[in-house]
């Protein structure tokens, strides 16, 4: 997660999210890939594109009838842009209903991610608790988009696209941590769990709404939660989805992310909780 600015341009995106977090498979377990530098956020990649790309190869050991239920990962040290960066993939477990899988993003020989994801099947038989239903907010069509000021904000800002519904920017020194609003991707030609995975880490951390001048943050570790099913759904590139979060607490420089995704329709598509760091 990183923050936004002002300004806006209309830059002509190089690359679509689908094409850029392709892997290479170069034996059984183990895949390479490149991050472009246009994929930055300050000294290492965006994180969401990491992790999106890394659950493309963690998707080839699981069965097709198992989806994404959790994806907890650890942000281990920074991964480098442009230069050969090695994901290899392990089957932990893989039950009667549910599979474990490790994935680890290395880059010289150095652990950079470690992320644990579980892919479970539908039970014919299961305890329905209804999920909440999205906030009601200012539709997304009234809305006008963050800009994009090339050097001031993060540069894979450019290839989303941000409608705040409040006020509490980052470094505004607002009375509350919290960061809410519409976004979707610019630059893709579909949208799965990867896609999804990018646009909850796309958001800046709300305790930087708190602080009312620029102070550097990122994030320690990261867990999400789906709720449905992902790839039985016809999903569009132009669709359009709700992020919601706030911190519960902030404490020596800690402070919790507790973020929530809704689709368009108001429908519950997951839960994130994060760490960031903050060096105030």
């Amino acid at each position: 997660m990183q923050c936004l600015g002002e300004g806006h341009t209309n830059t002509v995106m190089k690359s679509a999210f689908t094409s850029v977090s392709e892997v290479q498979k170069v034996s059984e377990n183990r895949y390479t890939w490149s991050v472009p530098q246009e994929w930055a956020q300050g000294r290492t990649a965006f994180g969401g594109l990491v992790v999106g790309t890394a659950l493309r190869a963690m998707r080839d050991f699981v069965p097709k009838e198992r989806f994404l239920r959790s994806l907890y990962t650890s942000f281990v040290g920074p991964v480098k842009t442009d230069i050969e960066t090695s994901i290899s993939v392990e089957v932990l477990r893989s039950g009667k209903s549910l599979s474990h899988i490790e994935a680890r993003v290395t880059q010289d020989d150095q652990v950079c991610t470690v992320i644990l994801g579980s892919f479970g099947a539908d039970h014919e038989r299961s305890l329905h608790i209804e999920p909440a239903k999205a906030p009601e907010v200012a539709h997304y069509d009234g809305l006008g988009e963050m800009p994009f000021i090339e050097g001031v904000v993060p540069t894979f800002t450019k290839h989303i696209a941000y409608r705040w519904t409040v006020e509490s920017f980052p470094y505004s020194g607002a009375d509350e941590a919290r960061v809410q609003g519409w976004c979707r991707l610019r630059d893709t030609d579909s949208v799965g769990y990867p896609e999804l995975v990018a646009l909850l880490d796309a958001w800046p951390p709300p305790i930087l709404s708190k602080a009312d001048s620029f102070i550097p943050a990122s994030s320690a570790t990261w867990m999400i939660n789906f709720f449905y099913p992902i790839e039985k759904e016809a999903l569009s590139s132009e669709d359009w989805w709700l992020f919601d979060a706030h911190s519960l607490a902030s404490v020596g420089g800690y402070a919790d992310t507790d973020g929530v995704l809704w689709d368009s329709q108001g429908r519950l598509v997951a839960h994130s909780r994060q760490l960031a760091i903050e060096f105030s």
